[in-house]
Formats: C-alpha cells, structure tokens, sequence
C-alpha cells in the first residue's frame, strides 16, 4: 500500500488525470486517533436569543435559531452562533466569524457570501447539508469545517484557495468541491484536511502545493475522487 500511494500521489511536476480515485486503507496497527472533534455538540434550536429574523445581526454571546422552513434575505454572523434545524436558504450570509451549526435533518443554501475571503475565527460545523456558491479564499488561523456525520453533505460549488495555516478540514461524511486550490498546512487530526473513515471527498479539480496535505485517520478507508485534472508539486 505504501509504494502505491508513493507512486501515485507523488510528482515532482503537475500531472493531469481524465478519473482519479485514491483510496486510502490502513491496517489496525496503523491506526491514529481521530480526526478532531467539532468544537460544540449537537443540540436543539430553542432558546437563546430566539429564531433568526431577516438581517439579524449575530453577535459575540449570541445564539439564533431555525427550526422550520424559513427564506432570509440577509443575515450577518458576527462573533456568535446560527443553528439550524430545518431548511433555511440565505440570500447574503456575511460572515465574519461565529460559529456556523446545521445539525442532523438541516440543510442550509446560500446564495452568495458578503465577503469571499474568510479570514479566521470561523467554524462551520455540518451535520446536514450545506451548500455554498462561489469563489472562497480561506486565509489566517483560525479557520475550521467540520463535515461531522457519515450523512453529512458538503458542497463548495466554485473555486476553493486555502492560504498558508488557512484551513483545517475534518471530513466524515461526503463533501464536493468543484476546484481546491491547496497550500495550507499539512494534515494532521488537528490540521489540514483530515478524513474520516469511510467518508468521500469528490474534487473536480485540484492543485496541491503542500506536501503531505491530506490524512487518514481511523479503521477502514477513506476515498478522494479527482474527476477532472490533478496538479501535484508535492506528495498528497
């Protein structure tokens, strides 16, 4: 298994590929700890500050809610909590910092983001379904998805840059990204992008600059699927 990944995921120039899957198993004695747990647990959307309204402003110490189907035109997370329990779709998500939270049975859609780059102190905790539109520049410490369940759904319909210590993914379940531009820190449980077991990471397109960005962690296997073309300048 060893010599496989080492001659399939490394290259020292770009490589490009028409399907691409890479599967990542591991013996029990191999095993590492867990990918790192979500910063707050599930929970039910009630109390708080109550249920979100159009244009809330979501500040440090604050927690909104959405427990039934529910459209906003804008909603601004600002240092606090949105959790989501039922379907919400937001027309501009400007997102500063907080913490994002769908739990099991929620999804969120969000039209477009006031900001493209996301520059730390933010954590998206997904037990749902998530889906986000566009360009995004993640950049700065402090930056952390969380893909949490095995029937999580993660999608990044457009063009993903992660700067130097942007980023840290932790992926359980299935997540989908059009194209992941990648030179951020090297994966770990704590960092980088860490896989779960059994979970799928489906990429259109990537180009990877940090040697050794990705990691297995747990018993089983995990897979990533490059669909389309791979740029590897360092080991995967």
């Amino acid at each position: 298994m060893k010599s496989f990944i080492r001659r399939h995921l490394y290259a020292g120039k770009p490589r490009s590929i028409l399907l691409w899957i890479l599967l990542f198993a591991f013996r029990q004695q191999y095993v590492q700890a867990q990918c790192a747990a979500a910063p707050i647990a599930a929970a039910a959307c009630s109390g708080g500050n109550g249920a979100a309204t159009n244009g809330v402003n979501i500040n440090s110490g604050n927690t909104y809610w959405v427990n039934t189907p529910t459209t906003l035109t804008s909603v601004n997370l600002s240092g606090g909590t949105l959790r989501i329990c039922s379907d919400l779709t937001v027309s501009t998500l400007n997102y500063n910092s907080g913490y994002l939270v769908v739990e099991n049975g929620g999804t969120l859609s969000i039209g477009a983001l006031g900001s493209t780059n996301l520059n730390g102190n933010i954590a998206i905790i997904n037990r749902g379904s998530i889906t986000i539109p566009g360009n995004i520049t993640f950049q700065n410490s402090g930056n952390y998805i969380y893909n949490d369940l095995s029937t999580s759904v993660f999608t990044f319909s457009g063009k993903v840059t992660v700067n130097s210590g942007g980023l840290t993914l932790i992926n359980r379940g299935v997540m989908n990204i059009t194209e992941l531009y990648y030179q951020g820190a090297a994966g770990s449980t704590t960092a980088g992008i860490c896989l779960g077991p059994q979970s799928i990471t489906a990429i259109n397109k990537l180009t990877n600059l940090t040697a050794n960005s990705f990691t297995f962690s747990g018993a089983g296997s995990a897979c990533v699927n490059v669909g389309v073309s791979a740029q590897l300048t360092s080991a995967l």
